[in-house]
């Protein structure tokens, strides 16, 4: 219950040692040994702040409100008890259950479940002469996690293992990575494989290709598994879950600045097709829920936001079309990574996978170049940072050959008056440069201008012509130097369409 967290951060306050002993073994099936180093040097009210951020820094990353990430993990531990608790602490390992949690409570279902609450999906196989196995995957934003569970010697504990075919035993596993036509165990690893093929791409390829072709899929699978475990034992999640999966595109810049810092700009776009409106008299009435977190380096949250926008029209959005819309937090300098979840309704929307940006210090006290605004006039979405200053923002990238597409970005810490250059370069994408994201050296577009800087913060427009561009990828490099030849960049993404 709600009413839940009062008496829970009430009791870590008292010099109770049995108490104490039972929240650090609660918060260790979650947290990490600085976590727990950190939770023995605190008591009292010192202790209190020290679990109200571990859970309220959850709550960020999961996009969730205050309080929710710790219900849930008792929640959890509650279903383990009854689920996943082992009988015996006396546990033995075959040798292909590398990963060895020591726990002597639950079997290794038990600990992710945990961590990572009901999964998306589980599967098991059955058959004469076939250990007890079942399988789970997560659908996450930042990637599936899939988990494969084998019982051997003792049927109520169930051990991970790091391959689908690990669940055959060592000497059909490694059988399977030799000559797969010509061993038994090709048949009940076929019979293993179509149980999981929706957990993940990789198992509809093994189906495809017989479980004969290319063992690179093996190879692929193992992999899988390995990072699933990897991840899964050293993190904790609970992750938002929709019927209906929202198309949104987004797109995140770093520019400009007020009283409360650097201005972080998230602008959105859903197509007329994935709507979903509310009945007004007004006319039709579309409600669009935005949940975003923003961190440091360190995984500290410095910026949240939860605010349902509605957007009201004479007509309904067309299915070609798209409804659009922008939001700004304040944020601090330095590289950040951000979550953004976007709702019509409980049942319909979709979290984009984690992300990063850097944001500068943008007060004009130091020599600083802003992220870069690409948009274009016919978009319908606008930001003023002045009263005769216009930013066009396109969040869907993509641009007509057409279409001149609008550049906006912020010079900062010159006085005004004080020289500086700029440098505009686009190049196209794939083939060589920096880890092979620019193609060709010479620069598709290069412009370049002599410039004098406004004072503190100097705003530039620029209209950049398409025309020249064939279809595909490109990058656009905002380049500036200053008279002592001191430089920043700045790079931004776009698609450019007949």
């Amino acid at each position: 219950a709600p009413d839940g967290q009062a008496p829970y951060y009430a009791g870590a306050a008292l010099p109770d040692s049995v108490a104490v002993q039972q929240y650090r073994i609660d918060l260790a099936l979650v947290a990490n040994d600085s976590a727990l180093a950190e939770f023995d040097q605190t008591a009292g009210e010192r202790r209190v702040g020290f679990l109200r951020r571990f859970w309220g820094q959850r709550d960020r990353a999961s996009l969730l409100a205050d309080g929710e990430r710790l219900r849930e993990h008792y929640r959890r531990l509650y279903y383990a008890k009854r689920s996943f608790q082992l009988v015996s602490a006396n546990r033995h390992y075959d040798i292909v259950e590398r990963y060895r949690s020591g726990n002597r409570d639950f079997d290794d279902r038990g600990l992710i479940y945990i961590r990572h609450g009901e999964p998306s999906g589980r599967a098991s196989y059955n058959a004469p002469g076939m250990q007890l196995n079942e399988s789970w995957y997560f659908a996450r934003a930042d990637g599936n996690l899939v988990f494969h569970f084998v019982a051997r010697e003792d049927v109520q504990d169930y051990k991970l293992v790091e391959s689908l075919f690990d669940v055959l035993g060592f000497s059909d596993a490694v059988s399977l990575r030799g000559d797969r036509d010509n061993t038994a165990a090709a048949g009940r690893a076929n019979e293993l494989v179509l149980t999981r093929e929706k957990f993940a791409p990789v198992y509809s390829r093994l189906i495809t290709s017989g479980l004969a072709g290319s063992q690179k899929y093996l190879t692929e699978e193992r992999l899988l598994g390995r990072r699933s475990i990897a991840l899964g034992t050293h993190s904790d999640s609970y992750e938002l879950a929709y019927a209906t999966r929202l198309r949104v595109d987004a797109n995140v810049v770093a520019v400009g600045h007020d009283s409360a810092g650097s201005i972080l700009h998230v602008s959105y776009a859903i197509p007329g097709s994935g709507l979903k409106q509310v009945a007004s008299d007004r006319g039709h009435l579309y409600p669009v829920r935005l949940r975003l977190s923003v961190f440091d380096a360190w995984g500290k949250p410095v910026a949240t936001l939860d605010t349902t926008r509605l957007f009201m029209s004479r007509e309904a959005v067309p299915a070609t079309e798209n409804l659009v819309g922008r939001l700004s937090v304040p944020v601090i300098p330095g590289r950040l990574t951000y979550r953004l979840a976007v709702e019509q309704g409980p049942d319909n929307g979709v979290i984009l996978p984690s992300d990063s940006v850097t944001s500068g210090d943008y007060s004009g006290d130091t020599f600083e170049l802003s992220g870069v605004v690409l948009g274009t006039r016919g978009a319908n979405l606008i930001w003023r940072p002045t009263p005769v200053d216009t930013v066009w923002f396109n969040p869907l990238g993509r641009f007509r050959r057409k279409t001149a597409m609008e550049l906006y970005y912020e010079v900062y810490g010159l006085a005004g008056g004080t020289p500086f250059q700029t440098e505009i370069l686009l190049r196209k994408q794939g083939g060589g440069g920096l880890l092979g994201l620019f193609g060709p050296k010479k620069p598709s577009v290069r412009l370049a201008f002599e410039e004098q800087a406004d004072g503190p913060t100097t705003r530039v427009q620029r209209t950049v012509s398409l025309e020249r561009l064939q279809p595909g990828r490109y990058w656009v490099e905002v380049v500036i130097k200053n008279a002592t030849g001191s430089q920043h960049r700045s790079l931004a993404s776009f698609e450019v369409q007949d």
